[in-house]
């Protein structure tokens, strides 16, 4: 009688390991599928910050040869015509 309850226990242990290995597996899965959609966000997020900074420096671009352009027509003006 002893020995069939040890044999039941072992049993219900070795069957306990099992259930948990696979609910070990099924969350490092989850866990991998996890980390492929982080890697995907953070590449969206890196194309769009190449995005933004490669349209931010065609505005900058802009704003510095419009300030040129503005410095320019100021040394030309005459300083011996009045401003009025």
């Amino acid at each position: 009688m002893v020995l069939k309850a040890m044999e039941i226990q072992a049993r219900v242990d070795a069957a306990t390991l099992v259930i948990a290995c696979t609910h070990n597996a099924d969350l490092m899965a989850e866990l991998a599928d996890l980390r492929k959609e982080i890697a995907e966000l953070r590449s969206v997020a890196a194309l769009l910050v190449d995005i933004e900074t490669q349209r931010t420096e065609g505005d900058l671009a802009t704003y510095r040869k419009r300030l040129m352009e503005g410095l320019a027509r100021l040394t030309r003006r005459d300083p011996a015509t009045p401003l009025h």
